[in-house]
């Protein structure tokens, strides 16, 4: 059985030089949604819980349902040092069934 979580992550930087810590594949040009492909330790991406495998619904406000790859990147760039992410992660359950 699988979970579905929505989750509204805020990231904060003082520096744009200073990365998010994430990076993103797909896009409507691959006929896939965008998702989290990395994200590196200890990075703020990492401090604020996203994963691998993160679906990204909305970059602020912008559905990324109908964007490239690179719309999503550069709607990512434009947030400046505030990003807020919108995203979908799927949880497994599993259950364990015992005959006696």
């Amino acid at each position: 059985m699988n979970v579905v979580q929505v989750l509204n992550v805020k990231l904060q930087r003082n520096d744009q030089n200073v990365s998010w810590g994430f990076n993103v594949q797909g896009g409507k040009e691959f006929n896939c949604p965008l998702v989290i492909q990395r994200v590196t330790a200890n990075s703020l991406a990492d401090r604020c819980s996203i994963r691998p495998g993160d679906y990204i619904l909305r970059v602020g406000t912008l559905s990324t349902e109908h964007l490239t790859h690179n719309q999503s990147r550069d709607s990512i760039v434009r947030q400046g040092n505030s990003l807020e992410l919108t995203l979908q992660r799927f949880l497994l359950r599993f259950c364990l069934f015992f005959f006696i």
